[in-house]
This record gives C-alpha cells, structure tokens and sequence, in this order.
C-alpha cells in the first residue's frame, strides 16, 4: 500500500498511490524525489502488503517518507513487543535524519520494523512516523520503547503509544553525563545506579551518597536526571520486559552497514535501493544463526545437565548461552524456607551461608508459572538463578513452558505460517519464511536420522529422491499441483502435524 498525505496547511489528499497518480504528481515533486517513489512503487507491486507513506507540503516538496516491508511486518507480529526508536543517522544530502524502528530476534539481533526519512524531528513528525507505524502493524503497539530521550519523540511517544513504557538509551545518557559534567567518578557511579539490579531503597541510598559526596545536590543537569528516573534506573524498569536492550546503538550496526554503500553524493533514490541491500544482509545473518542453533548437539557443563539439555533443546543457541550461567548460580543458592498460601508456595532463597540477601520465589502449582522478586524474568525473559534453583529444589528436569518465552525459541518463526494465510506477500518473503519453517521441522528428523548408519541411508536415500523429483517438476511446471489439490494437501498435511495446534493459536 503506498499512499500520499499534503501538509495540514493545504487540502490533504490521501488514498491508494497509483502509477497513474504518481505520474501526475511528479509535476509537483522534484525529479530526485519521484525517482525514488516510482522504485518503491515497483517494490510494492511485487510485494503487495508493502507499506508506504509520504508527506508533502504545499509547494510540493516531499517532507517525510515512511516505509515498511512484508518481512519487517511479520517480524514486528512477532517480535514487536520491544521497539527501539533510532534517529542518529544523517548521511543524506536531501533531507534530515533517518529514522529507524528495529528490535530484536530470536538470536538477540537487531532486526528492522520500519524505517523513515524526516525533513525535520518536531514533535507532530514523530507523532505522525508513529501513527504511520500503527497503522502498518495494523494497530498493534509495542509494550516497551527504548529512545535516545529527544524531548519530541518522548510527547509523540505519550500521545500514540500511551500504554508502552518508556525507557532511555544507556549509551545516550552515559554521553550526556560525560559531556555535562566531565566528572569519571560521577559517570562510573551512575552506570552502578542505572544498570546495577538494586532494590529500589538500595538505589535511593546510592544515588542520595553519590550527590552528597560529589558535591551535586544543586546541579541542575543531575536534578533533572533524577527526576526521570523512572526511564533509566533497572531498580524502576525491571518490571516490564526489555530483553536485555538498554540501548539504541545496537543501530550502530546498521550505520556501520550503510556506511560502506552509502555517501552524500547519493540521490535519495539510490539511499532507499541500499538501505534495502543491508536489509536483506542482516536477514541472511539471521537464517546462518538459524543453522548454528539446530546443528551439533551443545556440550552440557552445569551440574544441573537436565535442566540444562532442556533450556538447550528449546533456546536458540545465543539465549542458551545467556541463560546457562543461571544454572552455574543456582547451585551456590540454597532454599531456606517456604511459606504455603491457597494458590502459591512461596520459598525465600539466599545464598549458601550468607542469609543477609534473600529472595522471594512464589510458585503457583496449578499453572506452573514461577515469579520471583528480583523480576528478571519480567525484565529478561529467561529464568533467573533464583527460579532455577527452586526447580532444582522440586526437582524438575525440565524448564516449565511458563519460563520459556516463544520469542526466544527456535520455533519463534513457525508462526510466520498463520501469518502468511493473511496473503498477498512477495515472493522473497514467502520463500524466507518457508525456508525457515522446512529448516525447522527437518531439524528433529537429521537428529534420529543421524543416530545409526541404516537410518541415515535409508533417509538420505529418501531425501535425494524427492530432491530429484522436485528438480523435475521444476522443469516440467505443466505437471504441478493445481491449486485446489494443493490447499487440499496443505490442509491435509497441517491437521495430520503436531503443528496444527500452533496455526489455530
């Protein structure tokens, strides 16, 4: 969908872009600027659920230019709940800086939701990017938004998003105390108070002896900065789910990307076509990521080897990773006492002769949900080692489902099927997601196909045959399925798999 908007100042037309449409309209806008439609025009023609927007003023000048591809939108469905907002990079001559929404995978890699260009970063032109993001994710908005703190994006952020909490960029405010202050006694005792899991006393106590003993009380840069707390201190943040993103310079690695392609002698035009290269470069890293999760079998090193084969065999590779020291950790804690209520058993937690630190951990046996009250499983979304060692302790072997987020395991994707149904999508997209969910359900048939030599020939054998006979269907198209045949096999296929389940959700 591509569609037009003129400034408020002027009669605001607004619909479905046309070829047609946009040949009239290049009378108004600059040559540059229709160039650069007319390329995101035979973009969305192959790629109908393709999202674009523009801006102009009254004397025709492009003003803002939104866009938003098949594949951003399915992994926003997906992995939307965390939205960072970037607008640091200014390498284009024509207009201001570019304006990125990305997020996070299931590997923990920056992904790329939607994308802008902006002639200038007032307050209406967030709101109106936001509104833009809306209505490309058909409504759906994020639980939690990182920004670098620009006063604009943070109104735009209350008026269009008033249910997500707001966080600010660590790397911004560390630069900020840096530059405002030049104190490195200060600057390293804030990323203590900032980025340390305190108890909210603990970060009052801290904070309150760090003014004191620096002599800050009455500087108004650190007075604002503690009035805003609630935007960067973990001791207030922690409650809401961040997976582990304090900042926006993950975007760095997409500056870094486009900064190999892109210069200033680029037309705007030529700016979009690369910034669409280095989109489809960071999808390929994700589908090599794909691979490393699903081969070779993860040598085991806690002492907790069945909770850990389970975290292994549902993780992705890197979650795995970030989780497994929790289980090292666990075994230093021991439970000290429980408490029973009608619908929890509460168990206090400390380490291994030091009852000064304590925990709480509520479990709730007729759901199987575990919380605990240093909240990073609410902040992380991986069981803290307080968790494991209560289930260490009721001696699970294996992680309950209400501590596995599906976002962060190697099936995350295999909902991209329900989404796919929703159709049109580009053939590139379609191709990407299907990939991915083959990779996935042959994942289990390599495992046991691999265990004894007669299986592996006996399925190698198999999976050579239909490779060839799919090679000659591709040479011969006039003997493929037809469409009724095939939707009645699909249909087939999915009731018979273990997976329908996941589709009707």
């Amino acid at each position: 969908m591509m569609e037009m908007e003129m400034d408020p100042e002027c009669e605001e037309l607004s619909g479905d872009l046309s070829c047609n449409q946009i040949e009239k309209q290049g009378r108004v806008l600059g040559g540059d600027a229709m160039s650069c439609l007319n390329l995101l025009e035979s973009m969305a023609d192959e790629n109908p659920r393709m999202f674009v927007r523009y801006l102009a003023d009254k004397e025709g000048g492009l003003v803002n230019l939104f866009w938003s591809d098949t594949c951003s939108q399915l992994d926003y469905e997906i992995f939307g709940d965390v939205l960072a907002v970037d607008a640091t990079y200014r390498k284009n001559k024509h207009m201001g800086p570019l304006v990125v929404f990305s997020g996070f995978n299931h590997h923990n890699q920056m992904i790329v939701f939607a994308a802008a260009l902006v002639s200038n970063e007032k307050e209406e032109t967030y709101v109106w990017l936001l509104q833009q993001l809306l209505d490309a994710m058909k409504g759906k908005a994020p639980g939690s938004v990182i920004t670098n703190g620009h006063r604009a994006m943070k109104n735009a952020i209350e008026v269009v998003f008033p249910l997500a909490y707001h966080r600010l960029c660590a790397w911004h405010l560390i630069e900020n105390a840096t530059s405002n202050l030049g104190n490195p006694t200060f600057t390293s005792e804030f990323k203590k108070c900032m980025l340390f899991d305190y108890e909210i006393s603990q970060f009052e106590d801290r904070w309150n002896k760090m003014v004191t003993e620096l002599g800050l009380g009455d500087n108004q840069w650190v007075c604002d900065l503690y009035a805003c707390k609630k935007m960067w201190a973990t001791a207030h943040i922690r409650r809401n789910f961040f997976g582990g993103f304090k900042a926006t310079s993950r975007c760095e690695d997409l500056h870094s990307m486009l900064g190999k392609f892109v210069h200033c002698r680029h037309n705007l035009r030529d700016f979009v076509e690369l910034f669409f290269q280095c989109l489809t470069q960071m999808r390929d890293r994700e589908v090599q990521s794909d691979l490393c999760s699903v081969v070779g079998e993860v040598v085991l090193q806690s002492p907790l080897l069945s909770l850990e084969n389970s975290a292994a065999s549902l993780f992705t590779r890197e979650i795995f990773y970030l989780f497994r020291p929790m289980l090292s950790r666990a075994c230093t804690l021991e439970v000290q006492a429980c408490t029973y209520t009608p619908t929890s058993e509460i168990y206090t937690v400390s380490k291994s002769g030091i009852s000064s630190k304590e925990w709480r951990v509520s479990h709730y046996p007729d759901e199987s949900v575990f919380k605990c009250s240093c909240f990073r499983m609410e902040f992380l979304g991986v069981p803290c080692n307080h968790i494991v060692a209560v289930l260490d302790h009721l001696e699970f072997s294996e992680l309950p489902r209400s501590l596995v987020l599906d976002r962060w395991t190697k099936e995350a994707r295999m909902k991209f099927m329900g989404f796919m149904d929703e159709g049109p999508f580009s053939w590139d997209s379609v191709v990407t997601c299907r990939n991915l969910m083959l990779n996935d359900l042959c994942r289990e048939m390599c495992v046991l196909a691999s265990a004894t030599t007669r299986d592996f020939v006996d399925v190698s054998e198999k999976v050579w045959a239909e490779i060839n006979r799919l090679k000659r269907k591709r040479e011969a198209p006039e003997n493929d399925y037809s469409d009724q045949n095939y939707e009645a096999a699909l249909s087939d296929f999915w009731q018979d798999s273990s997976f329908g389940d996941i589709w009707e959700e």
